[in-house]
């Protein structure tokens, strides 16, 4: 009976495996089961807002990308403007240039002429003759030259010629130290009057009036008279030669 008893014992401690089987079915989840089913659904639930979360943040990088690559496009196409810009600009300068310089030497030229027409009307309308040679004292003291100068006139060239030449003024000009000798200017009151004076001068080799060498050359601009003076030592060398020399303006 104690063995029965025992082995009774020992068969209710050892289940046999269709109840073991069944206990485990129908046995309850111990906490730790329960705590990882939940850690399992909180992963999955986290790793599904990460995947939310990086799609909704790949759709504006995405946007800004495409907007960044359009901002790029639109730079290299206004480095290219910029570019053609300064080609333009670097080409409209030369032209520029171009046209200043050309206009430049235009205004130079025009101005050049015009000073010579200037110079030339001014010699053209002259009425004045210097007249060297007349020496100092002769004129007694008188300040007006006028009646001098007509009765020289008078007496160098043929008679009839001066009856009706009429003298405007004629004053002495005396010169600076180290120029020739005192010069006698004399305005005529006709341009026509003056030239025959002149013409007479140039074609007789020398004037004398009483026992004075006379030399009579047209009253000059300055700027011809020093155009002239570049000439001096040729002119001196024709002298020394006996040579006749002398200028017919405009030269």
């Amino acid at each position: 009976a104690l063995y029965m008893k025992t082995m009774g014992k020992a068969e209710k401690r050892t289940p046999s495996p269709e109840q073991s089987s069944k206990k485990q079915k129908t046995a309850p989840l111990t906490p730790l089961a329960a705590t990882a089913g939940s850690s399992a659904s909180t992963i999955s639930d986290v790793l599904k807002e990460i995947g939310e979360l990086k799609s909704n943040l790949q759709r504006p990088i995405a946007s800004r990308a495409k907007d960044m690559s359009a901002i790029k496009q639109d730079i290299v196409d206004m480095k290219q403007d910029i570019k053609e810009i300064r080609s333009r600009l670097s080409e409209a300068e030369h032209r520029i240039s171009e046209v200043e310089d050309a206009l430049t030497t235009t205004l130079l030229k025009a101005k050049d002429m015009m000073w010579k027409k200037l110079i030339d009307l001014e010699g053209q309308s002259r009425s004045n003759l210097r007249i060297f040679g007349i020496k100092e004292g002769i004129e007694q003291g008188k300040r007006d030259m006028v009646p001098l100068i007509q009765e020289m006139i008078k007496e160098i060239m043929p008679a009839g010629d001066t009856q009706r030449m009429e003298l405007k003024r004629a004053h002495i000009h005396k010169p600076a130290a180290g120029q020739r000798p005192r010069v006698v200017i004399v305005r005529f009151l006709h341009f026509r009057e003056k030239e025959e004076v002149l013409n007479f001068a140039r074609n007789i080799k020398k004037v004398q009036w009483r026992d004075m060498d006379i030399e009579i050359y047209p009253d000059l601009p300055r700027e011809v008279v020093e155009e002239r003076r570049r000439f001096a030592d040729v002119r001196r060398i024709c002298r020394e030669k006996n040579y006749r020399i002398s200028f017919r303006y405009p030269a």
